[in-house]
């Protein structure tokens, strides 16, 4: 007798579910849940995938029972053809000790100094806009999430002296990125070694990435004074001096990972939210005028700071309804069964695909 499933979508006996699934990732998953309940199942080719619409199984797969999963096959490679064994891509005892080792980069302290250089480049961008001039918004984000992460990652100032370093990164996150989602689209991955137009793209992008790393990391170890290197205050200075319990630090091409890693997660992903919150903002004038009165009685014409936030909960609130409504991530990287397990009354077969939506979870009614 087999495994009971639990309900989902039919399918096609081949494919299973990949046709609707194509149409809109995002819809078809939140629909499912609405239809199904808590825990989906269904098919995409030979893929067997749940879908967990609960908070408290999501909780159970990421958290309780974190041990008996592990990141999909197919997001590595996709993913790590170019991020390599960065955290979004690494799984057990190695993610734990590069989390470990940057988290002080994500001190207090620091986050004020990065706050203090997304004040300065904003208004460095928008000192470039003329009044009644037609902008593409999305455009614009993505240059100045580009200037901020290039500047708080690696110290490259984009607008004054480091133009070729940032641009380069940019344009080659930009490929990368546009290669993965072709191939998350067509759901696998060739080998890098096969000569295709994505694969020839995504190689060229990734060597220009890490020659410029790897020059910008000799440079901070040259500088280095009986073998430490100065604290320049941005990340990359803050990951090359981390040390483990054991004293072990990260090699060069560890902190390449991660630099990549955390560039990945800072640049397009908060291009989009920002450029969701003024879509939004557009089409709630109400909303807008609460925000300005807000920012105007607590700032006055100032410069905002770190310390402000507590004081703004209006606008902190547009910012998470906006993510809530458009989250730059619809989706997890998806998890892998390492043995059977039991979710929503179900036995989730070992290598079993696991899949958590926030889009789908941030749109059902019985939350939000």
């Amino acid at each position: 007798m087999g495994v009971k499933r639990p309900p989902g979508p039919q399918g096609n006996l081949i494919m299973g579910s990949i046709a609707q699934f194509g149409e809109d990732e995002p819809q078809f998953l939140l629909n499912n849940i609405k239809q199904f309940g808590k825990i989906v199942y269904f098919r995409l080719a030979y893929v067997h995938t749940y879908l967990l619409g609960d908070p408290e199984l999501i909780r159970n797969v990421l958290v309780t029972q974190a041990r008996k999963f592990e990141k999909a096959p197919l997001d590595k490679r996709i993913l790590g053809k170019f991020l390599g064994n960065g955290l979004l891509t690494s799984d057990g005892a190695f993610h734990k000790r590069q989390r470990r080792l940057a988290q002080p980069a994500f001190h207090h302290k620091r986050i004020q100094n990065y706050g203090e250089v997304m004040v300065d480049y904003t208004n460095q961008i928008m000192a470039g806009w003329q009044d009644d001039a037609v902008l593409d918004i999305a455009d614009e984000m993505m240059h100045l999430t580009m200037l901020i992460v290039s500047k708080t990652l690696f110290d490259a100032d984009a607008i004054t002296g480091s133009e070729d370093t940032a641009v380069t990164i940019s344009n080659a996150m930009h490929d990368f990125q546009a290669v993965s989602n072709r191939e998350y689209q067509r759901g696998f991955s060739m080998p890098s070694w096969v000569p295709t137009a994505d694969n020839r793209l995504r190689n060229k992008a990734a060597v220009n990435f890490n020659q410029v790393m790897d020059q910008i990391i000799a440079e901070r170890r040259a500088t280095a004074v009986n073998g430490t290197i100065a604290d320049t205050g941005d990340l990359l200075s803050m990951l090359m001096l981390a040390q483990d319990e054991d004293g072990s630090v990260m090699d060069d091409r560890q902190l390449r990972d991660e630099v990549a890693t955390l560039f990945t997660a800072g640049h397009e992903t908060t291009s989009n939210a920002l450029s969701w919150t003024w879509y939004l903002l557009t089409q709630h004038p109400n909303v807008e005028a609460r925000l300005h009165k807000e920012l105007d009685e607590v700032l006055a014409g100032r410069q905002p700071t770190l310390a402000d936030l507590p004081n703004l909960p209006y606008s902190m609130q547009v910012i998470k309804e906006a993510m809530r409504l458009y989250p730059p991530a619809w989706v997890l990287n998806g998890r892998i069964a390492l043995e059977d397990v039991q979710l929503g009354g179900y036995t989730v077969p070992k290598g079993s695909t696991i899949f958590i939506s926030p889009y789908a979870m941030h749109h059902l009614p019985q939350h939000f």
